[in-house]
């Protein structure tokens, strides 16, 4: 009883404040079963320890180093305008 009451006041705590920390850069999600990102917590730190050998998976440097190459030809200058640094506060 305690924990579904808990639950249901974390559930509205964090729809009521969504916006707030959305503008912070910060997007909250649930941790659920049904979710599609894992829960980090339980991951251990030893998966990134082994070199994964991708079984399956053609990457294809030469190609792919290409298609870098061929995205900058076409498209440098419009990306390029793109400000690296955020612009002034307009007050």
């Amino acid at each position: 009883m305690i924990k579904k009451l808990y639950f249901a006041i974390i559930f509205r705590f964090t729809n009521w404040t969504f916006n707030f920390w959305q503008a912070l850069g910060l997007h909250i999600i649930p941790n659920h079963f049904y979710q599609p990102v894992p829960d980090t917590r339980f991951i251990p730190e030893s998966l990134w320890d082994k070199k994964s050998d991708m079984i399956g998976i053609e990457m294809n440097d030469s190609m792919q180093l290409q298609r870098i190459q061929d995205f900058k030809s076409k498209f440098y200058d419009e990306y390029n305008q793109f400000l690296i640094t955020p612009p002034p506060q307009l007050d």
